[in-house]
């Protein structure tokens, strides 16, 4: 089996370890790797403390480039959890990856520009409100708070279906959330698994990594 790279979702102070112990469990053949994002699970946030959602694309293409110098090497499984999703989709799209999983992760809401720019300052206005922005996450896991509010996600919804169009590989799309949950809507949700070339669908009642890994383990090519 190929190697697997998971990009965990942003905000999750427990980083990429419970993935990585997971897909073991679930008897994943080849080597995982689960970095932890910047800010996340001790780690520093990025230089300049600037967030973006591109950023798990450099990290994931940075410890593939590191773990796999080889030019040779097969691409990996590469899986991105929530908003984590679009940097998988750009390694995707960079010929990074032989199959993409996307938990949670194609997108949304999609929103015109200026409210675009609404919910980026709502964002802000959430950090500055915070009267514990400097104290540590729940379970006390030291979190940056801007991750804790979320950072704020794609919003272009053309964007998301010309990319979902570009991925030749096999795409795995899971959705755990609940309706009241979800960004978007199950029409909404279908319109993009169908933009990609070659993808399945697969609801789960829960995002668990366990659950999540077995599925994942089934169907990786």
């Amino acid at each position: 089996m190929r190697r697997l790279l998971v990009l965990h979702a942003v905000g999750d102070p427990h980083g990429g370890t419970p993935w990585a112990q997971a897909f073991g469990a679930a008897g994943w053949a080849g080597p995982v790797q689960a970095p932890d994002l910047p800010g996340h699970a001790g780690r520093e946030p990025p230089l300049g403390g600037a967030y973006h959602r591109t950023d798990p694309a450099l990290v994931g293409a940075l410890v593939l480039a590191e773990r796999h110098a080889d030019a040779q090497a097969a691409p990996a499984v590469v899986a991105g959890v929530g908003p984590s999703g679009w940097g998988a989709q750009l390694l995707a799209l960079g010929g990074r990856a032989a199959a993409l999983v996307l938990v949670d992760g194609i997108g949304g809401p999609w929103l015109p520009a200026p409210d675009a720019v609404a919910a980026e300052r709502e964002w802000l206005r959430s950090l500055a409100d915070d009267p514990d922005a400097l104290g540590p996450a729940a379970g006390g896991v030291p979190l940056d708070p801007r991750l804790r509010h979320a950072v704020p996600g794609q919003t272009d919804r053309g964007l998301a279906l010309r990319a979902a169009g570009a991925i030749p590989v096999p795409v795995l799309v899971v959705e755990t959330r609940p309706p009241d949950q979800a960004l978007l809507s199950a029409a909404e949700v279908d319109e993009v698994v169908t933009a990609f070339p070659a993808a399945e669908l697969i609801r789960l009642e829960a995002a668990s990594p366990t659950e999540v890994a077995e599925v994942v383990t089934r169907w990786a090519p």
